[in-house]
């Protein structure tokens, strides 16, 4: 099978364009992976930030720091 000049470079420019796709995709999924991770680390973050708070509060209440509100018993 013989293809003209014309048909090999529609061929190689189709195949470039595959690679160049390839690598968008690979990039995107890298760019998401990446923001996923910084959210989960800031997500832990917060949920520690809150755990501290809850420990802090829960000790000043036993120790008689606080009260609670009348109504909340």
């Amino acid at each position: 099978m013989r293809l003209t000049e014309a048909q090999k470079q529609e061929e190689v420019l189709a195949y470039q364009q595959s690679i160049q796709q390839a690598f968008r995709e690979v990039s995107d999924s890298l760019v998401a992976y990446r923001k996923n991770q910084e959210f989960r680390a800031q997500q832990e973050l917060l949920t520690n930030s809150a755990q501290d708070a809850t420990r802090l509060s829960d000790m000043r209440y036993r120790g008689g720091v606080n009260k609670l509100p009348r109504g909340s018993r």
